[in-house]
């Protein structure tokens, strides 16, 4: 996969971002459950999720911030 979403740390440690690290999550397993997604950043999960190549993951992390009350996810 893409380097999307990672950093590397002063250490030479790759790092996921917040949003990096969520997409991971919702990639690996749907049903995880989330109860706030204020401190993600909306953008940067749309740049980040094409490198996962998976409409039904698009359509999942989509549905999840609609019903979150993000209206243009």
């Amino acid at each position: 996969m893409e380097g999307a979403g990672i950093f590397r740390d002063s250490h030479s440690v790759n790092m996921a971002t917040p949003e990096r690290a969520f997409l991971d999550i919702q990639y690996l397993n749907k049903d995880f459950y989330f109860d706030n997604l204020k401190p993600l950043d909306k953008q940067k999960i749309d740049k980040i999720i094409p490198a996962y190549k998976s409409i039904s993951l698009q359509k999942r992390v989509h549905k999840l911030f609609y019903d979150a009350g993000y209206k243009q996810a």
